[in-house]
C-alpha cells in the first residue's frame, strides 16, 4: 500500500517543496514557477480584502439603521425641540478620514466608537436646543435658531471628543492617535489636545426654506446656506472649527464658552464664485491645535508647507503659483489691482473694468476728460470736423453727442437746416 508521501511525490527527480499559502499545509513541487506562487498569494489577499469590505459594509448598514432610529428618539422624545425657521444657523460635522478608520480597526471597535461619537453629538444637541437635520455614519447636520448656541455646541463637542475614553485599538490608528500638549507652555503634566476621531466642523448662518416631510414627520432645509455650511466643513481639518466671519462678528463674545480664535483668510468654496472669509475658533484648553493646522492656501484649500513660498494678499494666504489674475489666470508676481475682492493684472483690470473712451472705445488707463456725459482720452477730445483740440478759452458745442468748435458747429448745423 502506497503512503501519502508516495502519492504526492512529483514525477522525475524533483523533490517536493512544502509551503504555507494562507491556508492549510500544501505540498508543491519545485517545478512550479514563482509566478504561480505569487498568483496564489494575490488570490488569497484579494479574497481577504473582499471579505473585509463585505464586513465593513454590513457594519455600516447596521450603524446607519441605529442612527436613524436614535434620531427619531432625540427629535420626538419628551425633550423635543421645535425646528428652527427663517434665519437659521447650521453646523455640519464629520469624522476626518472615516474610511481609513474602518480599514485600520475591527468592525466592532469602529461601531462602538461611532455610537459613542453620535451620543456625544446628540447629548450636546439636546443641551443647546439644536435640531438634528441629517445623520450619517460619520456626519451630522444640526440646525440652531440662535448662532450663539451653535458655537457653544461646537466647542462642547470638541472638548467631549478629546475627554472621552476610547478603545486602545482605535487609538493606534493615525487618524485617532493621542497627541499631547507640549511642555513649553509651563504644564507639568502632559495635556491631551487630540484623542480619538477628529471632527471637522463648519458653521454658517442664513435664510433658508423649510421642507416638512410628512412621511417621516421630520423637517428638512434647502438653500445656499446649507451648501455653504457643508463646504466650510469640508475645508476644515480634523479637530478644527471654522465659521463664516460675518456670523462671528455678530456674536456676543462674552457669552461664548472660553475660546481662542483667529482669522484664517478668505477661501473659494465649491459651488460659490465669491470668496468666503472664515474664522477659526477653538476651546481654550485645545488652543495648541492651531499650531497643527498651519496656513491654508485660499485657492487650492491645501496646507502650505513650511518650505513652500506663499503670498499674503486680500486677507488670505496663497501658494505663490496659485495667486493669479481672476480673468486671465496669469500668476501675479508684481503689481495687481483689486476689484470686488478679486485680484486682476493691470491689463485685464483696465480691459474689463476701466471706463472707455467715447471716441476710440479703448480703456482709459491714465488721465481723462469728462464731458458730454462721457469720458474721453485727452487726445481724443477734439472737434469732430477739424480735429483741433480745444483750448481753455474755447467754447465747445455738442451735436449728435459729439464735440465741435464754434466755427465747425455753425457749419454743420447750417448744413442740416
Amino acid at each position: 500500500m502506497s503512503s501519502l508521501s508516495d502519492q504526492i511525490r512529483p514525477q522525475g527527480n524533483s523533490e517536493p517543496d512544502v509551503r504555507m499559502l494562507n491556508g492549510p499545509l500544501a505540498v508543491i513541487p519545485k517545478s512550479h514557477s514563482a509566478s504561480k506562487l505569487r498568483k496564489d498569494r494575490d488570490f488569497w489577499a484579494k479574497l481577504e480584502e473582499k471579505e473585509k469590505a463585505r464586513e465593513i459594509q454590513a457594519a455600516r448598514q447596521r450603524l446607519q439603521k441605529d442612527l436613524q432610529q436614535n434620531r427619531d428618539i432625540y427629535n420626538h422624545g419628551y425633550f423635543k425641540i421645535s425646528p428652527p425657521h427663517g434665519v437659521v444657523t447650521f453646523v455640519a460635522v464629520q469624522v476626518k478620514n472615516v474610511a481609513t478608520i474602518w480599514e485600520s480597526n475591527s468592525a466592532d471597535t469602529v461601531i462602538r466608537a461611532m455610537n459613542r461619537y453620535s451620543d456625544i453629538v446628540r447629548r450636546a444637541t439636546r443641551d443647546f436646543r439644536g435640531y438634528e437635520v441629517e445623520a450619517e455614519e460619520e456626519s451630522f447636520l444640526v440646525a440652531f435658531q440662535q448662532p450663539l448656541d451653535a458655537v457653544n455646541w461646537s466647542l462642547t463637542v470638541q472638548l467631549a471628543m478629546t475627554d472621552t475614553k476610547w478603545e486602545e485599538e482605535l487609538l493606534t490608528c493615525d487618524d485617532c492617535i493621542r497627541v499631547f500638549k507640549s511642555h513649553e507652555n509651563g504644564y507639568d503634566v502632559p495635556r491631551l489636545i487630540f484623542c480619538g476621531p477628529r471632527l471637522q466642523m463648519g458653521i454658517s448662518k442664513g435664510r433658508v426654506d423649510s421642507v416638512y416631510h410628512y412621511a417621516s414627520g421630520h423637517m428638512g432645509y434647502r438653500g445656499t446656506e446649507v451648501y455653504r455650511t457643508r463646504g466650510i466643513c469640508r475645508l476644515a481639518q480634523g479637530g478644527q472649527i471654522l465659521l463664516n466671519e460675518s456670523l462671528w462678528q455678530d456674536l456676543p463674545k462674552d457669552q461664548i464658552a472660553p475660546y481662542v480664535h483667529r482669522e484664517v483668510g478668505s477661501f473659494k468654496l465649491e459651488g460659490f464664485d465669491n470668496l468666503t472669509s472664515l474664522t477659526e475658533v477653538l476651546p481654550c484648553a485645545l488652543e495648541e491645535r492651531a499650531r497643527w493646522f498651519g496656513i491654508i492656501c485660499a485657492e487650492c484649500n491645501k496646507l502650505i508647507k513650511p518650505k513652500e513660498g506663499y503670498v499674503k494678499a486680500l486677507g488670505s494666504n496663497w501658494h505663490t503659483d496659485h495667486f493669479r489674475c481672476w480673468q486671465c489666470k496669469k500668476v501675479l508676481n508684481g503689481t495687481y489691482i483689486v476689484k470686488d475682492q478679486k485680484p486682476y493684472c493691470e491689463e485685464d483690470f483696465f480691459q474689463y473694468n476701466a471706463p472707455r473712451c467715447r471716441a476710440c472705445g479703448d480703456p482709459i488707463t491714465g488721465g481723462f476728460i469728462e464731458a458730454l456725459e462721457s469720458t474721453w482720452h485727452p487726445d481724443c477730445f477734439v472737434c469732430q470736423r477739424c480735429h483741433k483740440a480745444p483750448t481753455k478759452d474755447d467754447n465747445i458745442f455738442e451735436f449728435n453727442a459729439l464735440p465741435y468748435c464754434t466755427e465747425c458747429y455753425s457749419t454743420v448745423t447750417y448744413g442740416t437746416t
